[in-house]
């Protein structure tokens, strides 16, 4: 079973967003803005770290993908983009949210989690990592907080905008309004 992960992206003044699966070795899905949408469909492997390769039919295209905190860097046929993140709550983390609670980027395996209750995290420490894609992305704590809850154990499934950790002696919003 394959799941759809949607982002948003700013390069410089434009909006742009990806659907993507994968689904059996082939990376599915549309990219796109506004009325420019392209389907794509592509047989996907990954060859290190942070490198891909797509075969795009007779065609064979390599990229780079170097996540950066709330961007993501992306190197292909010779040119580079940097892609600011527009998902939910990155602008909120980078510059310090009210937010009662973290959530997860991405639906996921919960990959790591670097806290538990009563920790007391500066801002920026790591609270947990989600993986999705054989991407990871970091969660970090947007202020100084101390954990009253985590919800979640490694290997499990989270979805996007699922509640991980709370934080301690803070009103939480009723979750699911």
């Amino acid at each position: 079973m394959s799941r759809a992960i949607q982002r948003h992206y700013r390069a410089g003044e434009r909006l742009l967003e990806a659907v993507l699966r994968v689904d059996d070795g082939r990376l599915l899905g549309t990219v796109g803005e506004d009325d420019s949408v392209r389907d794509i469909a592509a047989a996907a492997q990954r060859t290190g770290p942070h490198s891909i390769r797509l075969a795009l039919g007779d065609r064979v295209v390599r990229a780079s993908v170097v996540r950066d905190r709330d961007a993501v860097w992306v190197a292909i046929e010779g040119r580079t983009f940097k892609l600011a993140l527009e998902e939910p709550g990155a602008r909120a983390a980078a510059h310090g949210s009210d937010e009662a609670f973290a959530v997860s980027p991405m639906t996921g395996t919960l990959a790591k989690l670097s806290v538990a209750v009563g920790d007391e995290v500066a801002q920026g420490g790591e609270l947990f990592v989600v993986e999705a894609m054989k991407m990871e992305y970091v969660v970090k704590a947007p202020r100084a907080v101390t954990v009253a809850e985590v919800r979640g154990a490694v290997g499990e499934q989270v979805e996007q905008d699922g509640v991980v950790v709370r934080y301690a002696d803070e009103q939480t919003p009723e979750e699911g309004a």
